[in-house]
């Protein structure tokens, strides 16, 4: 996700299980610290799973802004991927998500967005356009079946940094859909804090 958890903003861990009695537990484990070991993996990760126009060069450049939050995903105690996101007072942005490869298509990331979901108030994420191609249809078609409603507003990720180009997107919300004077509180609100 080019590219939440309001019980958990007092946690470490929140452990969320799918429908599979017998999968593995899967949790979020909170990452503060430049120092936590974590960190290196979730950043090689970041790096890897997301186009240079679509990312800033380092996880580690946001510094300690207390509304980023990062967290790694374990599944059965094992680090499998992250996701990163921004929680403001009327809604939670999420930026970005990626799982290991090997672990693709296992269902980790609908549990853990379920999760956030359904635990915020306003869940707000961008997704690419649906004109962009069938990988981008599919990205598209996943989130409608998480619940996300696409909205048809005029919506441009800003650049990530020098040299790189803005990037036509779509904004995605769960439980509801954006009314436009909300839509365009919110992008300022996005544009200003995530994009600075």
């Amino acid at each position: 996700m080019p590219a939440c958890y309001r019980a958990c903003r007092s946690m470490t861990k929140h452990e969320a299980r799918d429908d599979n009695d017998h999968a593995p537990h899967i949790a979020l484990r909170r990452v503060h610290q430049t120092s936590d070991a974590l960190l290196m993996q979730i950043n090689s990760l970041y790096l890897a799973s997301f186009p240079c126009d679509q990312r800033r060069e380092s996880i580690f450049a946001l510094g300690h802004d207390p509304r980023f939050v990062v967290d790694a995903i374990l599944q059965g105690g094992h680090y499998v991927g992250f996701i990163t996101r921004w929680q403001f007072d009327e809604f939670e942005f999420l930026e970005h998500l990626a799982t290991l490869p090997a672990i693709r298509g296992q269902g980790v990331a609908g549990v853990v967005l379920g999760h956030i979901m359904h635990a915020s108030q306003l869940c707000i994420a961008e997704t690419e356009m649906e004109d962009h191609g069938a990988i981008s249809a599919r990205r598209i078609a996943y989130y409608q079946r998480l619940g996300f409603l696409v909205n048809q507003f005029p919506y441009q990720q800003p650049s990530y940094g020098a040299g790189k180009p803005s990037v036509p997107m779509r904004l995605i919300s769960f439980p509801r859909s954006l009314q436009p004077a909300e839509c365009a509180a919110i992008t300022r609100e996005i544009h200003r804090v995530v994009y600075a």
